[in-house]
């Protein structure tokens, strides 16, 4: 618990000045926190299958432009250009042409990490929008997540 609460002082020394500053490096958070969310995502399928660097390194590259290429329209619907989509998808799925093997690469591998690619992007890429749109809304969405998650741990 002592630990926890350390940790937790530590990062809000970050993050609060980060969140304040706004702007680029606010942006530039976020997207070191995409990074480290698909490292982790992508440490999970290789406990059981490494998988190729090149796959990795692209699965970097278009999460970070999901993040940056998507923004919210005027009446709250989601907006991501498809062009980004279906390079995601076609980089995922041209190792499956090149490898010819299932032990190197698979059509699950190339889904799995297809919608996590997508998944952690669109899911990140909400911070960027909703605190151009309300910061206070950024605060909101963490408290009631600490809240919840705090609760559960004392209970």
């Amino acid at each position: 618990m002592k630990t926890r609460l350390i940790s937790a002082i530590v990062l809000l020394l970050i993050v609060i000045p980060i969140y304040l500053t706004g702007g680029l490096l606010y942006t530039g958070a976020i997207i070191l926190v995409s990074m480290l969310a698909l490292k982790e995502f992508m440490d999970i399928k290789e406990t059981k299958k490494k998988l190729p660097i090149f796959i990795k390194l692209l699965a970097y590259i278009f999460s970070v432009l999901i993040l940056l290429s998507t923004e919210l329209s005027a009446d709250s619907k989601l907006i991501i250009d498809f062009r980004i989509i279906t390079g995601l998808c076609l980089i995922m799925l041209l190792p499956l042409v090149l490898y010819h093997k299932r032990e190197l690469y698979s059509i699950n591998d190339a889904c799995y990490m297809f919608t996590g690619v997508l998944f952690l992007g669109i899911a990140l890429s909400f911070f960027n929008t909703y605190y151009a749109m309300n910061p206070n809304l950024i605060i909101y969405l963490l408290l009631i997540t600490v809240a919840t998650d705090s609760y559960a741990l004392f209970t």
